[in-house]
């Protein structure tokens, strides 16, 4: 059965409960009936707030009293709110003129129509002579502020400063404080530089009240104040824009607030919007409760008496797109029994171990977004049938098995995080699959694999992976591709293949730790596609002995050297290597990478220093360079007459791999012996 009634169905509910009302079968209903009816299933649809919405008018142009002064003669006229445009006509000519304040407060005096590097000097005195404020030099859109009392005559002076040229002084006051409890929107305005706006409003619930600013011109921001009634500051924040606001906590019904908005930049209309409490709303009996977040941090309450000892799922069943709240759940001793961040549809907490009758408080605050959600509760999954779901789903590697399994229990398993984490991982497990590339070569997992390796824990009911058979499984990855400091076969620029040996540790190398962990995470997201294993030990290439199609290769036994880059030859040329009698200086064969270069260099030894114009280093103190001090390359010069162990070069040769060459460029070196 699913019915919707509104907070006063509930009250009817619990009345006929409490006074045990009884009617016969023409009408009458039986205590025991009642108090069935409210253990059944409830789908409490709780009201928005109620909208009330209030329009400020504008200052009213009200005429006022100005006098203007010419020698001794005052004359007075009447003249349009505060209004007075006048003319600076030479050096530091003064015009007066008497106002009279038709209300207290804090009035304005405004600067308009200026030159742009005009200024004026203005200063506010009461006929009895105080001055009210200081003088202050203004530019054009600036201003003096000036606390004035209605009735009294002021004389407000304007002195030239710089320049000259016309001038407009606005005077601009105060709007009385209106008295905005109860309602929910405000239309006003803003009609002058810091302009304070004053609205009192009277709390009706205890709780948290939001005070927002909407409908503002795009480049209008704002001061915030809510004071309490003895005008201490209780929140404030400045540079409010449109959107924005305070969050006011711990109001109390019936007390008197001051909510004060003050112009920072921008003049024009606006919206204040207020967000009010609602009332705690009792959802003991109910299964199903709809609600709605209508301002930003509102927070709404529910009481919640549960009827058995137990675990209780608090889950939400729906939210908006963009909606995300925050839930939280008090003992009757104000302690927190369970929680829940940025949570969303689907999403849930556990309220674990329950009292019967005891009272529980539900608060469920805005976090993003707005709109309707609902939330259910319900008591939790026997262990049995979970491990049966689990095992199930594992010999057949499918969840169809698991929620067939699963049964009439399967809404109590998605909405407990601990059972749906555990779905949802398994899931996971046994939808991954990787295709693993090395250039091109590649090597499949399968699901059939994966899900051997899936270990379950029937206590912690979570499902994990046995880490000994992944690890092995990298092993074995390892032992298949890895190429590191091993002989490699390679094809040399005569179409012949050598066997290379040594080098300085070059080649393809699998972390196979570091991957066994990447592959775990991977199998846990449900990943399927093709990854690069991660490697401790990386190559140019998967291609052509590992080396690629950008390096150099140094024949030892003929000596020659080329320079292929993209697989194309750029340079070939004869060079003088180690001296292959001299064990020391020897050039010793294997593959190594270069280190980086430099122009010009002096090559510095036991017994010599020599100055090179291009030096390119790849095996220790081992490098290419030019050799002008040489007059011939090749041959059989290298028995007897070789170099240190570097590779000599003629100097267009080394000028031309120079250019080309880049630092972790492979380099192979090998003898035909």
């Amino acid at each position: 059965m699913r019915r919707k009634i509104k907070k006063t169905g509930i009250f009817l509910a619990a009345l006929i409960t409490i006074f045990g009302m009884q009617t016969n079968a023409a009408g009458n209903m039986e205590k025991k009936t009642a108090e069935a009816d409210l253990q059944e299933e409830l789908y409490i649809k709780i009201p928005e707030i109620s909208q009330r919405k209030l329009e400020i008018s504008k200052i009213e142009k009200e005429d006022w009293e100005y006098a203007s002064q010419d020698g001794n003669a005052i004359s007075i006229k009447k003249e349009r709110i505060g209004t007075r445009s006048g003319k600076m006509r030479e050096k530091d000519q003064t015009d007066t003129y008497l106002v009279t304040p038709p209300a207290d407060g804090w009035y304005r005096l405004e600067t308009g129509k200026m030159k742009k590097n005009a200024s004026v000097v203005i200063s506010v005195q009461s006929l009895s002579g105080q001055k009210t404020e200081e003088e202050k030099e203004c530019r054009n859109e600036e201003s003096v502020t000036a606390q004035l009392k209605a009735g009294e005559t002021y004389l407000i002076t304007v002195k030239q400063k710089k320049e000259l040229g016309a001038y407009q002084i606005e005077i601009c006051y105060e709007k009385p404080e209106k008295d905005i409890s109860g309602y929910t929107e405000i239309q006003d305005s803003m009609e002058y530089k810091n302009q304070r706006n004053r609205y009192r409003f009277e709390a009706d619930t205890d709780g948290r009240y939001r005070i927002e600013i909407e409908g503002a011109g795009e480049n209008a921001s704002f001061s915030v104040k809510v004071k309490d009634e003895k005008e201490t500051v209780l929140y404030e924040q400045n540079a409010i824009k449109n959107g924005q606001g305070i969050t006011a906590d711990g109001w109390r019904a019936g007390e008197a607030y001051t909510i004060e908005i003050v112009q920072e930049t921008g003049i024009g209309d606006y919206k204040l919007k207020i967000g009010v409490q609602k009332e705690k709303q009792d959802i003991s009996y109910a299964e199903t409760v709809e609600d709605q977040m209508e301002f930003e941090d509102q927070i709404n309450r529910y009481h919640f008496l549960p009827q058995e000892d137990g675990t209780y799922v608090i889950c939400l069943n729906e939210t908006g797109s963009e909606e995300h709240i925050n839930m939280t759940v008090f003992d009757s001793s104000g302690n927190t029994a369970a929680t829940g961040s940025i949570l969303t549809q689907e999403d849930y907490i556990l309220l674990k171990d329950a009292k019967a009758k005891e009272p529980y408080e539900i608060q469920i605050q805005q976090e993003t977004g707005y709109g309707t959600y609902q939330f259910s509760i319900e008591k939790e999954v026997p262990k049995e049938v979970l491990n049966r779901c689990v095992e199930k789903a594992i010999e057949t590697g499918s969840m169809e098995t698991f929620w067939k399994e699963a049964g009439g229990y399967e809404k109590q398993i998605q909405k407990k995080e601990e059972l749906s984490n555990l779905a949802s991982q398994l899931e996971a497990y046994l939808k991954a699959e990787v295709i693993y590339e090395f250039g091109p070569y590649y090597e499949e997992l399968k699901k059939d694999t994966i899900k051997t390796w899936i270990v379950f824990d029937e206590e912690t009911s979570s499902v994990t992976l046995d880490d000994a058979k992944v690890y092995e499984y990298t092993a074995q990855l390892a032992a298949k591709y890895d190429t590191y400091d091993k002989p490699r076969e390679f094809l040399t620029s005569d179409g012949t293949y050598v066997t290379v040996y040594g080098g300085s540790g070059y080649g393809w190398m699998i972390d196979q730790y570091g991957e066994a962990e990447a592959l775990k995470a991977w199998i846990a997201n449900g990943e399927t596609g093709t990854r690069r294993p991660i490697f401790a030990q990386e190559a140019a290439s998967f291609e052509n002995s590992d080396i690629g199609y950008d390096y150099v290769e140094i024949d030892l036994t003929n000596q020659y050297v080329y320079l292929y880059m993209g697989g194309q030859l750029i340079v070939s040329s004869p060079c003088v290597s180690g001296d292959l009698t001299l064990t020391d200086r020897t050039t010793p064969e294997g593959t190594y990478t270069l280190y980086y270069k430099q122009s010009p260099a002096t090559l510095i030894g036991p017994d010599y220093v020599q100055p090179v114009t291009y030096w390119m280093p790849f095996n220790g103190g081992i490098g290419l360079h030019d050799a002008t001090w040489r007059g011939e390359f090749g041959g059989q010069i290298y028995v007897s007459n070789g170099s240190h162990g570097c590779i000599n070069l003629p100097y267009d040769t080394a000028q031309i791999i120079y250019e080309n060459i880049y630092s972790g460029m492979p380099i192979i070196c090998y003898y035909r012996w």
